[in-house]
């Protein structure tokens, strides 16, 4: 993920491992996302049938259109959504940057999520703003 290179060194060290260390045989790079200021590669783990992903993908309150979505697209990335580098996966998990993983019916959350971002969008739009409102008045509170 090309905006989250601020800590990539310090992680490395902990793990030992290099930054741009080759992945282990069997793990796949997906590219999700390549458009100006954005750029990310997914990781998909056949034998594991899990994907991890850093944003284009979350369940995070932001990311989702609803309380009832369970896996969304971020919302920038909404009207571009990675559904020819993601199309072909059946994962039993995705692990997101933003939010839980999803656990349960990971393949038909992604789909969906996949299938309905452009149509979501306005109210995914809604739903953000809102979560975002409800944050600003907690902080206030806390504030006082």
């Amino acid at each position: 993920m090309d905006r989250h290179r601020r800590d990539a060194d310090a992680i490395a060290a902990r793990h030992t491992v290099a930054v741009n260390a080759p992945l282990p045989r069997g793990i796949e790079r997906r590219r999700t996302v390549r458009f100006p200021g954005w750029h990310e590669v997914a990781l998909w783990m056949p034998d594991r049938r899990l994907l991890v992903v850093a944003d284009i993908l979350g369940t995070a309150a932001y990311f989702v259109a609803t309380d009832e979505e369970r896996l969304g697209v971020h919302p920038a990335a909404r009207p571009f959504p990675p559904r020819k580098a993601l199309h072909d996966l059946d994962p039993l998990a995705v692990a997101v940057g933003h939010g839980a993983p999803v656990t349960k019916d990971a393949t038909v959350a992604l789909y969906d999520a996949l299938r309905t971002s452009r149509r979501r969008l306005p109210a995914a739009y809604r739903h953000a703003w809102r979560m975002s409102r409800q944050a600003r008045a907690r902080n206030q509170m806390i504030d006082r």
